[in-house]
C-alpha cells in the first residue's frame, strides 16, 4: 500500500479519534508521495490505532503528537503524549498488563513491516513511541 493513501486513512482515523475523545491531536507528515511499506500498510494502522487507544484509556493526557516523515529508506513515525506515563519494569495490576499486551501487539506489527519499535515512558513524564520502518520509493514517469 502506498504510504501516502496509507497516511490519508491515519489522518481520517485521528480525527474521528479528536471529535469522539476529549484529547487535541497534532498529525503532521512530510511529503510521502512514491513510497511504499515493505510488508502490510494496515499494520501501521493498527499500530496507531493501539496508541491512541491505550492513551485515552490509560494516560490522562490531553495532547498528543503523531509525526510520520520519510527519511532516507525509512518512514519514521513518531507518536507523544503529555499523559501520566508508566513504568515498564511493575505490571502489577490488570490495567498495566492489559497495558502491556498492547505494547507487545504492537512490537510485533512493527516486526511484521520489518521495522523498529521503541517506547519511552516515566511515570509522570508522558510517553513516545517511534517506529522506524522500511520503505521502497518509486518514480511515477509514466
Amino acid at each position: 500500500m502506498e504510504v501516502l493513501g496509507l497516511a490519508s486513512a491515519i489522518e481520517v482515523m485521528v480525527n474521528d479519534f479528536k471529535h469522539k475523545k476529549d484529547l487535541e491531536i497534532k498529525f503532521k507528515r512530510s511529503q510521502l508521495k512514491n513510497i511504499d511499506l515493505k510488508g502490510e500498510g494496515i499494520n501501521l494502522c493498527r499500530i496507531i490505532q493501539e496508541a491512541l487507544t491505550n492513551i485515552v484509556k490509560h494516560s490522562n493526557a490531553s495532547k498528543v503528537e503523531i509525526e510520520m516523515k520519510k527519511k532516507s529508506d525509512r518512514l519514521w513515525v513518531a507518536i507523544k503524549d503529555n499523559g501520566q506515563g508508566f513504568s515498564r519494569a511493575q505490571k502489577e495490576t490488570a490495567r498495566e498488563i492489559s497495558l502491556g499486551l498492547g505494547l507487545s501487539t504492537m512490537k510485533e506489527r512493527a516486526r511484521l513491516l520489518d521495522g523498529e519499535f521503541d517506547i519511552i515512558s516515566q511515570p509522570g513524564a508522558g510517553t513516545v513511541i517511534t517506529l522506524n520502518i522500511p520503505i521502497n520509493t518509486h518514480n511515477d514517469k509514466k
